[in-house]
C-alpha cells in the first residue's frame, strides 16, 4: 500500500498555487506589512532561518510531539538494542576465552583489583553488542523523527501510527543508505592503508612521515566536506520518496553554497549533544560503579547500558531535529518552499 508524501515537502514539481494566504517576503516566507514577523503556524517561522531558530526549533519539536520524539524513537532504540545484547550473548563462547586470558595479565589483575571491579565477558559482550546494533538503529529512528519535525513545523502533531505509516516505505532506503556509506567507508579505510604501506615500504624516513601525514589530513578533509554535503540525504529520503542516487544528487546540488553553515550549525548541535550526554550519563555511571563494588561487573554493565540507551534517545532526537530543520531551511531559501508550507498549514487549521 502507497502512501503519499504529505504535502509540502515532496520533491519539486510543478509550481503550487497556495492561494488565500499572506503576501510572501523576497525569501518565500509569508510577512505581514512593514516587517511584521514571520507566519508561525508551528515550532518555527515560516521564512529563512537562524542559528537561534534552529535550535529553538529543535527543542519545540521534542516538546511538540513527545510521544513521537521520544516515545516512538525509544520503542525502535531499545528494540535494537535487546537484538544487539542478543547477539552479543550468541557470541559470549568467542569472547570469554579472549577475556579470561586478558584478566590474567598482571598489569590488568592489578588494575581490576584495584578497582574493585568483577568485569566479566558478559558484560563486554551485551555491551559490545548494543554498541554496535544501536548505529544500525540510527536510519530508521531520523527518518522517524524527519517526519514528525517536518509536520510540528506546520503546526501538526502527527501520531505514531501516522508517523510509521508514512515511513514504513523509506526503512529500506534508509537502510541501504547505511549500508552503501559503510561499504564505502570500508572502501576508503582500505586504500588509505594501502597508500600509507606504499609510501613507508617505498620512501622510508623522515620524508615517509611527512607524506603519510599529509595524506592523513587529505583524507579527514575530504571525509569531512563529503559527510557534510550528504549529511541530510535521510531527511530527504524519508521525506521525498526519491530513489537513494537522484536523492544523494539533489542533496549535493541542494547543499551548494550552503557548506560552512551546514558544518557550523552541526558541529554546535553536536557540543550541545555531548555536553548533554556527559550531564546524562554521569549518574549512571557513578551507580554502576557503586554497584559494581559491591554485586559485581553485571550492575556496572547494565547501568551503562541503560545510561548509553537513555543517551541515545535524548541526543538523536535533538540531533534528528536540528538536521530535519537545515533541511527544511534549504528548501525554503532556495526553492522557496514557505508559500506551501503556509498553504498546508492553513488547510489543516481550517480543516
Amino acid at each position: 500500500m502507497s502512501h503519499p508524501t504529505p504535502p509540502g515537502y515532496g520533491a519539486p514539481g510543478a509550481p503550487t498555487h497556495p492561494g488565500s494566504m499572506p503576501p510572501a517576503s523576497p525569501y518565500g516566507a509569508p510577512q505581514g506589512p512593514y516587517g511584521a514577523p514571520a507566519y508561525k503556524p508551528g515550532t518555527i517561522p515560516l521564512q529563512p532561518l537562524g542559528l537561534g531558530e534552529i535550535l529553538e526549533g529543535a527543542f519545540a519539536s521534542i516538546r511538540h510531539n513527545w510521544k513521537v520524539m521520544l516515545g516512538l524513537s525509544s520503542l525502535v532504540i531499545v528494540l535494537v538494542t535487546v537484538i544487539g545484547v542478543a547477539i552479543g550473548a550468541a557470541f559470549l563462547p568467542l569472547i570469554d576465552p579472549w577475556w579470561t586470558r586478558l584478566q590474567e595479565n598482571p598489569e590488568f589483575a592489578t588494575y581490576f583489583a584495584e578497582a574493585n571491579l568483577e568485569l566479566s565477558a558478559t558484560w563486554l559482550a551485551i555491551t559490545a553488542g548494543a554498541g554496535i546494533a544501536l548505529p544500525l538503529a540510527a536510519p530508521v529512528v531520523t527518518g522517524i523523527l524527519t517526519v514528525s519535525v517536518s509536520r510540528s513545523a506546520i503546526g501538526d502533531r502527527i501520531t505514531p501510527r501516522q508517523v510509521w505509516a508514512r515511513i514504513r516505505p523509506r526503512i529500506w532506503p534508509l537502510i541501504a543508505w547505511l549500508l552503501l556509506q559503510v561499504v564505502i567507508t570500508m572502501a576508503a579505510v582500505a586504500i588509505f592503508v594501502g597508500l600509507v604501506v606504499a609510501i613507508v615500504g617505498g620512501v622510508g624516513g623522515g620524508l615517509a612521515v611527512v607524506l603519510v601525514i599529509l595524506l592523513s589530513l587529505g583524507f579527514a578533509g575530504l571525509a569531512i566536506w563529503i559527510s557534510i554535503k550528504v549529511m541530510l540525504v535521510p531527511a530527504a529520503l524519508a521525506l521525498e520518496g526519491q530513489a537513494i542516487w537522484k536523492t544523494v544528487s539533489r542533496v549535493w546540488e541542494l547543499t551548494r553554497g550552503g557548506w560552512w553553515r551546514i558544518l557550523g550549525i552541526s558541529l554546535l548541535a553536536g557540543i550541545i549533544a555531548s555536553l548533554a550526554s556527559s550531564l546524562i550519563s554521569t549518574p549512571f555511571t557513578l551507580i554502576g560503579l557503586l554497584a559494581g563494588a559491591t554485586a559485581g561487573g553485571g550492575a556496572l554493565g547494565v547501568a551503562t547500558l541503560l545510561g548509553q540507551t537513555v543517551v541515545t534517545i535524548l541526543t538523536t532526537a535533538f540531533v534528528s531535529a536540528v538536521t530535519a530543520l537545515l533541511y527544511i531551511d534549504l528548501r525554503i531559501r532556495k526553492e522557496n518552499l514557505a508559500p506551501t508550507l503556509a498553504a498546508s498549514a492553513m488547510a489543516l487549521a481550517g480543516r
